[in-house]
């Protein structure tokens, strides 16, 4: 059995070839009437299950600086992608949801990668379809602590 540094270069290679195929699903198959850079995409996508999100929290999820988040939703808005809404219950708090064209452009994306992921799921059985999911969900939810202690300097054990 391979050990854990040739599973990780493999598990990082295959990432990678999958990440380019999603990549090339946001270059090249957007409706012509979406204009949109990589970025943006991220933060509609980040939005869009959501009603709205406030720049702090944009930010934190793409990993840049607020500034760099409000330089992009600025963008946005002149794209009429998203829009700023002050909080009823306090107007100091300013967040960014979807226009409509924004929430089109969402659930083009969704679509898109539901599209790519029953095609991927479809390659494997019932059995193993459950297995990868579990897997997945796993890796998701131990991903974040991870995360955290690279962050930090700590190491899990």
């Amino acid at each position: 059995m391979p050990d854990t540094n040739t599973q990780a270069r493999q598990l990082t290679e295959y990432f990678s070839r999958l990440f380019n195929k999603f990549q090339f699903l946001k270059t090249d198959m957007a409706p012509p009437e979406y204009e949109f850079n990589f970025r943006e995409l991220r933060v509609i996508m980040y939005i869009g299950p959501n009603d709205s999100r406030i720049m702090r929290e944009i930010a934190e999820a793409l990993g840049i600086p607020v500034s760099t988040a409000t330089g992009i939703v600025d963008r946005m808005v002149d794209k009429y992608l998203v829009e700023r809404v002050h909080d009823e219950a306090d107007r100091r708090i300013v967040k960014v949801q979807l226009t409509k064209k924004g929430r089109e452009v969402y659930r083009w994306d969704f679509d898109e990668h539901m599209s790519i992921v029953r095609r991927l799921l479809h390659t494997l059985n019932r059995e193993d379809q459950r297995t990868f999911v579990l897997l997945m969900k796993k890796i998701i939810e131990n991903a974040s602590g991870q995360m955290n202690n690279a962050e930090t300097g700590k190491q899990e054990i």
